[in-house]
């Protein structure tokens, strides 16, 4: 969920994947790798079989699991996205666990666009988000909202401090 602060000048939306979160789930990763040492380590296996070639195809479905979630934990993205009215700046900066802070900055000259995006999920309601694209081609999507009315509230606040003059 994206956290929002708000002044006269400044708007910034920050997301985070809290450390704790994290933690818990590289130790979740640890959990599916029991099953490629219970099905493939302690059988003591001799000869190749239809039982084995399961075996093999649950351990590697166990392998892949422990990686994706691993992978999250370690390169779960914090962004954060800061407009300045001051100095007509725009400020993305993201990092994870693993991968140094990066800052791009931008004017709000170099503003492309900045539509809301919908995200329409098979199970659960659509989500929404904005995006702003800038003139070097970067795009950043920020935000996760549960009504459209709410990101596009903000967005409306975004583009009249795009239009301020200083």
């Amino acid at each position: 969920m994206a956290e929002i602060r708000e002044s006269r000048e400044r708007i910034e939306i920050s997301e985070r994947m809290p450390v704790g979160l994290r933690v818990i789930v590289l130790i979740l990763a640890l959990v599916p790798l029991l099953a490629p040492y219970e099905l493939l380590v302690v059988p003591r296996w001799e000869r190749f079989g239809v039982a084995l070639a399961v075996a093999l195809l649950i351990s590697l479905s166990a392998l892949a699991v422990s990686a994706l979630l691993a992978y999250t934990a370690l390169y779960g993205l914090n962004q954060r996205l800061r407009f300045e009215g001051a100095t007509r700046t725009i400020v993305y900066a993201v990092e994870a666990a693993i991968l140094p802070l990066r800052e791009f900055r931008y004017t709000f000259a170099d503003v492309a666009g900045a539509p809301v995006n919908a995200h329409d999920w098979t199970e659960g309601p659509s989500t929404y988000g904005i995006a702003l694209t800038f003139r070097n081609g970067r795009s950043v999507e920020v935000g996760i909202f549960d009504r459209q009315t709410e990101a596009e509230a903000l967005l409306e606040r975004i583009r009249a401090l795009l239009r301020e003059d200083p």
